[in-house]
């Protein structure tokens, strides 16, 4: 009886060191080692202890808000601005209020909440902490007001805009399509029939909208607000990109209206072809713009 006690609890302590052995080398390989100071802010039993920016995010981090490869995300994104100069417990204010109010106020989900942590870490990983700085201050002012720029005297917004912010990579997959030339030398008789009609070339004057690399928003549609303490201007239709790198909007198409000073949309309006011009502007010139005023020019004018 004494023996088969023994051997019970033999295989008992067997299966535990086993699984305890398991879950051990199962940590190892699937966890990212965090140096103490990011432990002690990801970790902290008192969530207020660091400020109300820190509290909405780490109380989603401590809820598992956050699936086991958006976890992986951040953690990497967070131990690389760590590398570059930014401090765990003091500097992690605009990225940690960005993702809460991604969350919270703007209602990102699953394939956008994705694309968003993937350019968090995309930024850490290249380049370094003014330009990550920049990234993070202008990530927040957009998802807390939607705007693009915003100070006491004048603010850039976006009103009723589908958009997406992600990071654009070069793409570098695919080879080179294989050209076939004619062989050297040889003529093909003056006479000879075709074998397809020969078509024109039809020349398309259309704007095509340049596709932005680094760290960006598309906008699909909406409307550009510029506003300052006097007036409201729209530009309405939004096509375009703004990169948070070079702080520019480029778009094409849109329409402006005088409407904010009593004049109907439909009488006088300004139709754009393209725009490209940087957030900290005050002044802006559009070319080959289509101009209507009905009652007062009798005819479309074109230009600038």
């Amino acid at each position: 009886m004494k023996l088969v006690k023994k051997l019970v609890l033999f295989l008992f302590f067997a299966i535990l060191m086993a699984g305890q052995i398991l879950a051990q080398d199962a940590n190892e390989n699937d966890s990212i080692p965090l140096t103490p100071d990011l432990n002690r802010v990801l970790t902290t039993p008192n969530l207020s202890v660091f400020g109300k920016d820190y509290l909405g995010f780490l109380e989603k981090w401590q809820a598992k808000r956050f699936n086991a490869e958006q976890e992986k995300a951040l953690i990497k994104t967070l131990l690389n601005l760590e590398k570059n100069g930014l401090r765990p417990r003091f500097d992690f204010k605009d990225i940690f209020t960005s993702f809460d109010l991604a969350i919270e106020k703007r209602n990102f989900n699953g394939d956008k909440l994705d694309k968003l942590i993937d350019a968090a870490y995309k930024v850490s990983e290249n380049y370094k902490k003014p330009m990550i700085q920049q990234y993070f201050k202008g990530l927040r002012t957009f998802l807390n007001d939607m705007a693009l720029k915003k100070d006491r005297s004048y603010g850039i917004f976006v009103e009723n805009a589908d958009f997406e912010i992600r990071y654009n990579g070069f793409d570098t997959g695919g080879g080179d399509e294989l050209v076939v030339l004619p062989a050297q030398g040889e003529e093909v008789p003056i006479d000879a029939p075709l074998d397809e009609p020969v078509q024109e070339d039809v020349y398309d004057d259309s704007p095509v909208l340049l596709e932005q690399f680094g760290p960006i928003i598309e906008f699909k549609s909406g409307d550009l607000v510029f506003r300052n303490r006097l007036d409201t201007v729209k530009l309405k239709g939004l096509n375009a990109y703004f990169n948070f790198e070079t702080e520019r909007i480029n778009g094409i198409y849109g329409v402006i209206d005088w409407s904010n000073v009593g004049i109907p949309s439909n009488t006088a309006f300004a139709k754009l072809r393209d725009y490209d011009f940087s957030i900290d502007q005050k002044t802006f010139d559009f070319e080959e713009v289509e101009f209507q005023y009905q009652g007062q020019v009798p005819e479309q004018v074109n230009g600038k």
